[in-house]
């Protein structure tokens, strides 16, 4: 009985290493994902041609330059949020929207946009030629889901050392398919929606701080 017990003891303990390790590399290709596209946000801002494309102002213009965030070298720290089902009813109400009197199909649409829109929402409040120069160096992808287990709706809000902060969105798929957007945002605009996802019980995991990355707590 006790080499059952003792076996039973290590497949545990190998399947919660297995599932760690898992965590880690979802986590580090969610974080290299939002670096790449805030590289590339960089890249359109540092473009002269990409900006002329958009016809911006001097205003937009001087909010592109400021927005350059040299994503991986100046990374000051990076929290990804897990959002649940929870969350977008909370978020919802708190916006005056009555979530019982609304279709499942337009709710389930609503879920689906809301965590890629949430950067458009915190920033609605914000300058004009922030705006302008925000949907400008917006930018997104798709890759194959990391992990089977991989939430279907995350965030990952990124503070560079300029004080530059950026949004990324990741929406996975029924057909294991992520789409990620980043989007900048204004200095402190997401603290309304970070109290929200706090009340919502949306954990804060931690996955870069300087130059320490985490594993951070399960999913």
């Amino acid at each position: 009985m006790s080499r059952k017990i003792t076996a039973l003891v290590l497949c545990l303990l190998l399947t919660a290493a297995v599932c760690r390790a898992a965590r880690a590399d979802t986590h580090e290709t969610l974080l290299n994902q939002a670096l790449d596209l805030c590289a590339l946000m960089d890249a359109c801002a540092a473009d002269p041609q990409y900006i002329k494309l958009y016809g911006l102002d001097a205003a937009a213009q001087g909010e592109i330059q400021r927005m350059g965030t040299h994503a991986r070298t100046a990374l000051r720290e990076a929290c990804l949020y897990a959002l649940r089902d929870g969350f977008f009813e909370a978020w919802l109400s708190a916006s005056g929207v009555d979530c019982e009197r609304l279709d499942g199909k337009v709710l389930g649409k609503l879920r689906e946009g809301i965590p890629a829109s949430l950067a458009n929402m915190v920033n609605s409040g914000a300058p004009q030629a922030f705006l302008s120069a925000a949907a400008a160096l917006r930018s997104g992808t798709a890759f194959p889901a990391p992990a089977d287990n991989m939430p279907r709706y995350c965030l990952i809000h990124l503070t560079f050392m300029s004080g530059a902060e950026a949004l990324c969105s990741f929406v996975r798929t029924e057909n294991g398919a992520v789409s990620a957007y980043v989007t900048a945002v204004q200095q402190g605009g997401l603290d309304r929606a970070l109290r929200q996802m706090a009340l919502s019980g949306v954990p804060e995991i931690r996955l870069y701080e300087k130059s320490v990355l985490f594993s951070g707590p399960a999913l």
